[in-house]
């Protein structure tokens, strides 16, 4: 375990939003961390499942029993070449006249410069750990502090002992320096940029502001120059892995950061809850809203001091004010991250606007919907290759659902697959994008008879149903041991590392393979100007995470396009017109 370190020394945000209480690296250390873990309400975590996403989280690959044997022994090797001996608190950083104190709190802000911010990642950071403030302090009844005179305007720093006491003079003027959105506490191996976490009103006077923001640079550049050329108070950052940093101190003190680190524990969550954890680039904003904004900030990827920064901009460049009329700054980012989309719903499509290309209008209780064809593997290609899904997707593996369909034939995807397209899509159309709710589906395309109706209630049979009732399918395994007697169907290659070669297919309209092997193609029903497949294995993803088909509608895994049922699952999205609908949330 960290000696001298609270314990946990910070949290770890798994995919799922599970979040593990990270004391220290040792194999025990992980296993403590998974017994500890506060796994995200509604998200099932197995053991060892939660001990391997640690792992990965930081970096390693394989599963404990690989870290015990390899990825640890050579932590501790480079640890030792490096002098890493005591695991200790480099944040903790007593008060001084030079607020560094500041810094126990910028263990999340330093995080995240360094595994969201800019490249190349910095080198050092100065965090004042083991700094002789004393120095400084001493200077409190001997120099005070002055009012900025002319000769400060020509002031360069020449004397280590008289560039302090000038700095020291002028502290005031480094109000809104510690912080890692600018580099004037970092070393990039380049000059770096300077920002100040102070804001102006728009209503002030301008000349004054800006007199004030080079009075700020100033003075950082004078104490930039002085720490510069001491060693004391500087960390050294050392990268582990990807998503691993260690940082090292003096006096062969060391401490460490990852990505998606978290300074707290998760809010309190409800139990109930069965919402996916999505990156903010794929959440469409027609997911539930009333969410706690607090809660659903903590499970985004933001780079946070950077985006606080931003909404302290836009609230006074919006004609913001400070004192008592100042709302708070969770409240004002709140507020910017509505403002840039990134939170809250879009708006419907305003009444009398013409239908959206590739959309169909339809009528459901006095609401007017436009609701797309089946999404085709061809548009989603088209999304993942602009947004870069694939690689942050999961779940099962895409191309085992796709690869070997033609870009016109439906695509199989994941609930959260299809939430992400939506949400892409709502950037294109700057309106708001969801997934058709079941009852809506059910509208749209008729249910199957009541003898059927009667088998959804239970659960679905699904090796049985299909030969038992005398329906046709309309996938086949690409696998020979998954089909009938007959030529034997070449394997496909498999970009997603997995073992299995096997692909899941639909039936195509061309004659190879041979069309005695495939039966019949796609057997394609309309209803409601809209296109649905009438076969047992074919669904469709419906809001709240349901799918939907000709005979059996109800719940599977959020992360499967439904292999394990041996089926596929396709998607339509909606666009609704008029105002916004709750239940569809």
């Amino acid at each position: 375990m960290l000696n001298d370190v609270p314990s946990p020394l910070a949290w770890l945000l798994l995919g799922d939003g599970h979040a593990v209480p990270i004391s220290g690296l040792s194999p025990d250390d992980i296993k403590v961390a998974r017994k500890r873990t506060q796994e995200r309400a509604g998200v099932a975590l197995k053991h060892v499942t939660g001990l391997n996403a640690i792992l990965h989280c930081l970096g390693f690959g394989g599963d404990l029993g690989n870290y015990r044997s390899d990825h640890w022994p050579e932590l501790q090797r480079r640890m030792g070449n490096n002098g890493l001996a005591e695991a200790r608190n480099l944040f903790e950083v007593g008060p001084n006249d030079l607020s560094f104190g500041v810094m126990k709190r910028k263990r999340r802000a330093l995080a995240d410069r360094i595994f969201l911010g800019p490249k190349p990642r910095p080198l050092r950071v100065f965090l004042g750990f083991g700094h002789d403030w004393e120095s400084w302090d001493r200077l409190h009844d001997e120099v005070g502090t002055s009012m900025w005179l002319p000769d400060d305007d020509r002031f360069e720093p020449r004397d280590m002992e008289e560039t302090r006491r000038w700095v020291y003079r002028h502290r005031v003027e480094l109000k809104g320096v510690h912080n890692f959105v600018g580099d004037q506490l970092l070393d990039v191996g380049r000059p770096g940029k300077f920002d100040a976490q102070v804001y102006f009103t728009t209503t002030g006077d301008r000349a004054a502001q800006e007199c004030a923001w080079t009075r700020m640079q100033k003075a950082m550049d004078a104490l930039r120059w002085f720490i510069d050329r001491r060693e004391d108070g500087w960390i050294e950052i050392i990268q582990v892995t990807d998503e691993l940093v260690l940082l090292k101190g003096p006096g062969n003190n060391y401490d460490m950061l990852w990505r998606n680190l978290r300074e707290d524990p998760p809010p309190a969550q409800d139990p109930n809850s069965t919402e996916p954890i999505l990156q903010p680039p794929d959440r469409p904003s027609s997911m539930r809203e009333e969410i706690d904004f607090n809660e659903w900030y903590y499970f985004q990827h933001f780079w946070d001091e950077q985006a606080r920064h931003r909404a302290e901009k836009h609230h006074y460049a919006g004609g913001g004010a400070a004192g008592e009329r100042y709302p708070g700054a969770d409240v004002i980012l709140e507020r910017y991250l509505r403002s840039t989309g990134a939170y809250g719903r879009k708006p419907n499509m305003p009444s009398g606007k013409a239908t959206p290309i590739g959309f169909v209008p339809v009528r459901i209780d006095s609401r007017s919907l436009f609701v797309s064809e089946m999404i085709t593997v061809g548009e989603y290609r088209r999304f993942a290759d602009e947004t870069g899904y694939m690689e942050r997707r999961v779940g099962e593996s895409w191309s085992a659902a796709n690869d070997g369909d033609k870009d016109s034939a439906p695509v199989g995807v994941t609930y959260l697959d299809a939430l992400a397209f939506c949400a892409w899509k709502e950037r294109t159309l700057k309106v708001a994008v969801r997934l058709l709710t079941l009852e809506e589906h059910r509208a749209l395309r008729p249910f199957a008879s009541a003898h059927y109706e009667s088998l959804a209630l239970l659960d679905f049979p699904w090796e049985t149903f299909p030969p038992r009732f005398g329906l046709e399918p309309s996938v086949r395994w690409s696998e020979p041991r998954f089909l009938e007697p007959g030529p034997g169907v070449p394997e496909f290659p498999d970009p997603d590392g997995r073992a299995s070669k096997s692909r899941k297919r639909w039936i195509p309209e061309e004659s190879w393979p041979p069309r005695a092997l495939w039966r019949d193609p796609i057997p394609w029903a309309e209803h409601s100007r809209l296109s649905f497949i009438d076969a047992w294995d074919a669904y469709e993803w419906c809001a709240p995470g349901r799918i939907a088909g000709r005979y059996w509608e109800g719940p599977i895994a959020l992360k499967s396009w439904g292999e394990y049922k041996n089926v596929k699952v396709d998607f339509r999205i909606v666009v609704e017109q008029g105002g916004h609908r709750d239940s569809a949330r």
